[in-house]
């Protein structure tokens, strides 16, 4: 009995366990299925609410276009209002590149001064002395006969170019420079050059296109606060080609970039240039920056590319002293003088290498005679001190003095210290040219054998003396002052050192290219390969010494001599052999020793 009741209950249980699992199944799944409809249903309403908040964005964001739209249309005009005679100038500028198709025309093209492009015929309406600035019209008439051809094809008129100079300075920062340039710009006006015309900027304005037909450029590097790339910037608006707002003939960039600047610029690791570099916040060194944009973009402005020549440029950098007036510039200078100058008058040097103060006018003058008459003054640095004197403003002055930019010069002795003879007598003046130039080409044939003996770390080549006679009114020379000139050239010989050094992979492959071209091929060969292309290459510029015996008329008008050296054979890749250019002009100190006393 019990053993049955226990079998019933055993198997009600496992009924029960089954109807129990089949309720929870049913359940999960019921559950799963309202989970599934829950997610379906949140998901449509998701998507709903995804619509509509999307759709109330887009109005939104429709709205705040349309605002920020209209901030850019009045953004718009008003930018185009303020910029409408740039706009105009950068027009002009395409189009007149597209008319030039590529090619600048060559006005402002200065004539050639020893291989750079300078102005040299004067004024025929003045004379023949119009000077540099006013002589425009040789470069001028051929640009004009260049414009008169596209005036037949584009129909255009044909305007005429005035002489122009374009300042770029700002009086507040350097007020006595801002003098300096009011006294040139009076000393413009009151000479016997042409009518010229100035034109004043801030660095910070908007500058015209082109320079506005400018032939000159004048920077005040101490107004350029940026340094290099103020000038950069600048540049690369000033010196694009431009048109006339009124249409007509194409106008060139300037073509001659002057840079005012300070001595010591360049010398900033030296006392006291370095403290007040310090002190300045820097201001010499930016002022260096300038003027070395300057220099590089000209040159790079004279590279030939397939034969053409770019646009010719010139540049001159003028370091003054400390700018004072001229009565002052004797205190300033007490105690400071240059060895060849004993009254306080206007000195020039290349380079930068004076020390002292200049005199506003002294410092005017010098820009005049730079920018419009001394063709020696272009591709040139130079250092000024000293005042104007009573003196001083002859011609022959300023001829000699920029004359030491030709080259540069090295050395000179003039003609109280070489001979005891200097009565400004010409016979006696012959006689001494005669004996002196004989004497110094025997003593050039120390240097046949090279540097061997001389003292010279590079050997040099003596090229044969040269002796030239300028007649009263020569065109050969720029210097009426100098009536006879006997050169002798020593130049360097190229060396294994420096930039001609030569690795032995270098010249491993060098003899394999000689080899290549030397060797004999088969017809064979030939008939199936291209002869090896051979590389011709122009000798570098290694650089030398010239030796130079003018007679010369002196300031009171004697017959004079002197003996001057100045750097040849230079380019702008050449190194600077400083100690053997040191050691020619001893060389010839002592041969000039030897020379007066027999």
């Amino acid at each position: 009995m019990d053993s049955n009741f226990d079998l019933e209950k055993i198997l009600d249980t496992d009924e029960i366990v089954a109807e129990a699992s089949e309720i929870i199944e049913e359940t999960i799944e019921k559950n799963r299925l309202e989970l599934i409809a829950l997610k379906k249903s949140v998901g449509e309403e998701y998507e709903k609410s995804k619509a509509k908040s999307n759709s109330e964005s887009k109005i939104r964001a429709e709205a705040e276009a349309k605002r920020l739209m209209k901030g850019f249309d009045r953004l718009a005009e008003d930018f185009l209002d303020t910029t409408r005679v740039a706009r105009e100038g950068t027009k002009m500028a395409a189009r007149a590149d597209r008319l030039m198709e590529g090619k600048g025309l060559e006005l402002g093209s200065w004539g050639t001064v020893g291989g750079f492009d300078v102005l040299t015929e004067g004024d025929k309406d003045n004379g023949g002395k119009g000077g540099l600035l006013g002589s425009v019209a040789a470069a001028d008439e051929r640009a004009r006969t260049a414009a008169a051809r596209r005036m037949d094809q584009d129909g255009e008129e044909v305007k005429e170019w005035d002489s122009k100079i374009l300042i770029i300075c700002d009086g507040k920062k350097d007020a006595k420079m801002q003098r300096v340039l009011d006294c040139f710009t009076t000393l413009l006006s009151t000479s016997s050059l042409p009518t010229t015309t100035t034109t004043n900027y801030l660095p910070t304005a908007i500058l015209p296109m082109g320079g506005d037909g400018a032939q000159t450029l004048i920077i005040v590097s101490s107004s350029l606060s940026n340094g290099r790339s103020s000038a950069e910037s600048m540049l690369a608006r000033l010196l694009k080609r431009s048109l006339p707002t009124g249409g007509g003939a194409i106008l060139p960039p300037p073509s001659h970039l002057v840079v005012l600047s300070s001595v010591g610029s360049s010398r900033t690791d030296k006392f006291p240039y370095s403290m007040q570099n310090l002190v300045g916040g820097g201001k010499l060194g930016k002022m260096y920056e300038v003027e070395e944009c300057i220099v590089s973009t000209v040159k790079g402005r004279m590279v030939l590319s397939d034969g053409i020549r770019g646009v010719p440029s010139d540049y001159t950098v003028i370091k003054f002293g400390e700018l004072v007036d001229d009565t002052e510039v004797a205190k300033k200078n007490k105690g400071n003088l240059d060895s060849e100058s004993h009254d306080h008058s206007v000195t020039i040097r290349p380079g930068d290498s004076l020390d002292g103060a200049v005199g506003i006018q002294a410092a005017a003058n010098v820009l005049l005679q730079t920018v419009a008459i001394q063709p020696n003054a272009r591709n040139a640095t130079m250092s000024v001190i000293g005042g104007m004197t009573t003196a001083d403003g002859g011609n022959i002055m300023w001829e000699d003095a920029f004359l030491r930019m030709d080259g540069p010069e090295l050395w000179r002795i003039e003609e109280k210290d070489l001979w005891n003879n200097g009565n400004g007598n010409e016979g006696d003046a012959d006689r001494a040219f005669a004996t002196m130039t004989t004497y110094l080409e025997e003593w050039s044939a120390i240097f046949d054998n090279g540097a061997m003996g001389t003292g010279l770390t590079t050997p040099v080549t003596v090229v044969s003396p040269k002796l030239k006679v300028f007649q009263g009114g020569d065109e050969d020379t720029l210097l009426p002052s100098i009536r006879a000139r006997w050169s002798l050239r020593l130049e360097f010989k190229a060396t294994r050192t420096g930039s001609a050094y030569k690795s032995k992979s270098e010249e491993k492959q060098a003899e394999r290219e000689r080899n290549n071209i030397s060797t004999p091929r088969s017809s064979s060969s030939t008939s199936n390969s291209k002869e090896p292309a051979i590389k011709i290459t122009k000798a570098n510029k290694e650089g030398g010494v010239e030796i130079l015996v003018e007679k010369t008329t002196r300031k009171d008008g004697l017959i004079g001599i002197r003996v001057r050296a100045r750097r040849c054979n230079m380019s702008d890749f050449t190194v600077v052999k400083e100690i053997s250019e040191e050691t020619i002009v001893k060389r010839v100190q002592e041969a000039l020793t030897a020379w007066k006393k027999s």
